[in-house]
């Protein structure tokens, strides 16, 4: 159910009415956009005690992403591939599909396991201005959407069964026979896993024919070699296809395609500035030593420059590009954050680097050359600010270390709120919300039943959501001032907000 408040007074806001129906939410005039798993909704807000529902289109896709773009809903929606019938393509239950003959396939290689279809809608109607499918494949898929453009990846990983194949080709520790049955199997159309069976066979046979003491140093060699050999071709084994698609007004097309070694963690990992794509990544095929790059791409998504090699044996956490420069940070055992300089895209270089425990999961761009990171550190929710006012020598100004596991950062962005005119920022957690301020100050801590999920700010007021109610803080005492209960939310009738009891004194989160 998806309730709708009246905050014309910010200090008590009441319940004046309701939609029987849920999901991600977009709001452009006075239409609600509601997209949920099976169907994307449309209903007229106006009268806001009596929203009515306007249009309804129902999915046979998934919504990877969704944006309101100048007055237009732009949604991107994956969908698996029917070998027996893959066409028409049919992201929406009663709409028509699209045929085979209009459906891209990229210059780069795919392994055809989903389509995309980007569509271009009108909110107040549902009607369809425009689409485009291509293929891709499910992993790893990253999303970025600019005013003009939208950026899809998708992850390329050489089966693990043609590279170890192509690796016993070259291998000197086998004989002449193996060699020979290698030569016979390339002939053969097989799947991945018969072909893995046959090879796993081919190395017994081999072993089979030395004595037996000799076997584990064999097994040794073997795997050693098949791991420097993936090493030194991990940015061939493991690549990101690039798409990007042009909106001109109501009309979508393929403008270009490319790739970049490694796969995205998520939409921060890419970010176009001045005409220059940026795209962070993880290279981290099977048996290799997994890296950490940055690569620059110009217009026709070609690849002008990179910075490599950051994080070995680690993976991206977190990204943030700003302006000309970008911050990453890459985790295993300790959590370096780096800064690089991307202000020449032929010559990206990594400027600083920092470590520190545990690792940030989010990261926020304040005033002053400082950057807030969300993550944890041995299992509890940590808060970081970084001074970048050296770009060679980032160091950590102020950081916190909380009394709690979890906070929904960890899965969503949407759940941090930074309020600059007040200049703190909201930092759900699972029995409460703490507010801080840009020097990790506690300001505040607002607990609740269940974990609290999101907030927003009406004026000089705080809304803290969680499953089961609101709680408004004023944001000028920090003082809770009024509470309103989810329980009551499937009445016809209004639900008027309670007067907030008094809270027991917040506990602090500790200096790190």
């Amino acid at each position: 159910r998806t309730r709708i408040l009246d905050a014309s007074d910010p200090a008590a806001p009441e319940l004046v009415g309701g939609i029987d129906d849920s999901g991600q939410l977009l709001l452009v005039n006075d239409t609600l956009v509601v997209l949920s798993n099976d169907r994307v909704v449309g209903y007229d807000v106006a009268d806001r005690e009596d929203p009515e529902q306007v249009w309804s289109v129902g999915l046979n896709a998934h919504i990877q992403t969704a944006r309101m773009t100048e007055g237009r809903l732009v949604l991107v929606l994956q969908q698996g591939v029917t070998l027996d019938e893959p066409c028409p393509v049919e992201p929406f239950a009663d709409r028509p599909g699209t045929v085979c003959t209009d459906v891209y396939h990229p210059g780069a290689d795919a392994d055809a396991s989903v389509t995309y279809t980007v569509v271009s809608m009108d909110p107040h109607t549902g009607d369809e201005h425009d689409r485009v499918t291509f293929l891709g494949t499910r992993q790893h898929s990253a999303t970025y959407v600019t005013n003009d453009s939208v950026y899809l990846t998708y992850t390329q990983r050489t089966p693990y069964a043609e590279t170890y194949q192509a690796y016993l080709q070259g291998s000197e520790l086998l004989d002449e026979q193996a060699h020979d049955r290698l030569d016979e199997l390339a002939t053969y159309d097989l799947s991945r896993n018969a072909r893995m069976t046959e090879l796993r066979t081919l190395v017994q046979d081999w072993l089979a024919r030395h004595p037996a003491e000799e076997h584990d140093q064999l097994r040794s060699d073997l795997r050693a070699g098949y791991e420097a050999y993936v090493d030194e071709r991990k940015r061939d084994l493991l690549r990101s296809g690039i798409v990007r698609i042009d909106r001109d007004g109501d009309s979508l097309s393929v403008a270009e395609t490319g790739e970049v070694p490694g796969r995205p963690l998520n939409q921060w990992a890419l970010d176009e500035h001045e005409g220059t794509l940026r795209i962070a990544t993880t290279v981290d095929p099977m048996g290799a030593t997994s890296v950490n790059d940055v690569y620059t791409l110009d217009g026709s998504l070609e690849v002008q420059g990179s910075a490599r090699n950051m994080g070995e044996t680690e993976e991206i956490y977190s990204v943030r590009f700003e302006g000309d420069t970008a911050y990453v940070v890459t985790f295993r055992l300790i959590d370096p954050f780096y800064v690089l300089d991307l202000s020449d895209p032929e010559t990206p270089e990594i400027t600083g680097e920092l470590k520190l425990p545990g690792f940030s999961r989010y990261l926020h761009p304040l005033s002053g050359d400082r950057v807030l990171g969300i993550g944890q550190e041995d299992g509890q929710v940590k808060a970081t600010v970084f001074d970048v006012s050296d770009p060679e020598n980032p160091t950590v100004a102020e950081s916190r270390i909380l009394d709690a596991r979890w906070s929904a950062i960890a899965q969503t962005h949407h759940a941090f709120l930074y309020d600059q005119r007040h200049e703190v920022f909201f930092l759900p957690t699972e029995r409460g919300g703490y507010v801080f301020d840009t020097e990790l100050n506690q300001q505040a801590f607002v607990e609740t039943d269940e974990p609290a999920t999101r907030a927003a700010y009406v004026g000089d007021y705080l809304y803290v959501f969680s499953n089961d109610g609101l709680t408004v803080v004023d944001e000028e005492t920090w003082e809770p001032v009024s509470e309103l209960p989810f329980d009551h939310l499937d009445s016809e009738q209004p639900t008027e907000p309670v007067e907030r009891p008094a809270l027991p004194e917040p506990r602090p989160a500790t200096p790190d």
